[in-house]
């Protein structure tokens, strides 16, 4: 049996008062939706030891929910980042499992602007990256994901837990979007619509059709981007529950 879905979050909103109450209320109502939320603290973990106060008490509340698992952003800007800085952002989200006061740990990597391209330079780049994630951030706090955006050689499925195999706006989805990913890699890949411009109902029969494909991540937002919560929001996770 293929595992349901898990509702990808990425979230990159600032968690001042009440700003993530929408999230933290759909976990809670939805207790059988795994939730993996994108932690992006300052276009990746920031350049100090911990994040901030008010962002160390929001990521300690969802890491109280057993049907959440927390990824930190890291870019790569398309394998053409220095290994070291890529380095040094991975050590700083592993290390955040170190803050004395509060639970904050990570449970693996976002790796963006993940590089398509499959050749010997890249591969070698993503699994270096990858093994060095991996390392440090130990046994089952590992799942990385690489975010081209886009559909990509099932090679990089071996290297990645998941791959978001399509990240556009809903403008640029058909159907045909879904059935061009290989089956065998469908349950690690994740789909991300943005601009959704649909209903309610046209938003449950993409989830839908989303689920029965099955797509191992799904993200629907009517928003142009992840600073702010999708007008359907709740709906989603209701859909996303129900399929």
């Amino acid at each position: 049996m293929v595992a349901p879905a898990l509702a990808v979050v990425p979230l990159y909103i600032y968690p001042t008062t009440g700003a993530w109450d929408p999230l933290t209320t759909s976990i809670s109502a939805n207790p059988d939706i795994n939730f993996q939320i994108i932690i992006n603290y300052n276009t990746g973990p920031g350049t100090d030891q911990y994040p901030d106060a008010t962002y160390i008490a929001a990521i300690a509340g969802l890491n109280s929910f057993a049907n959440v698992q927390n990824i930190c952003y890291v870019h790569t800007s398309w394998a053409n980042r220095d290994i070291s800085q890529v380095e040094t952002d991975v050590s700083l989200c592993a290390g955040w499992a170190s803050y004395p006061d509060a639970d904050i740990h990570m449970d693996g990597i976002f790796f963006d602007e993940a590089v398509a391209e499959y050749n010997d330079t890249t591969a070698e780049y993503m699994n270096s990256i990858t093994s060095y994630a991996k390392d440090l951030l130990g046994t089952g706090r590992d799942t990385i994901v690489f975010n081209p955006g886009e559909q990509v050689t099932t090679e990089w499925y071996s290297i990645a837990d998941y791959v978001v195999a399509f990240e556009n706006s809903y403008s640029a989805y058909s159907a045909s979007v879904l059935s061009s990913v290989p089956s065998e890699v469908r349950a690690q890949s994740q789909f991300i619509v943005y601009s959704f411009t649909g209903d309610q109902s046209s938003q449950t029969t993409l989830v839908d059709d989303l689920v029965a494909g099955d797509i191992g991540g799904i993200f629907v937002t009517t928003q142009p981007g992840y600073t702010a919560f999708s007008s359907l929001w709740a709906q989603f996770c209701s859909a996303l529950g129900a399929a």
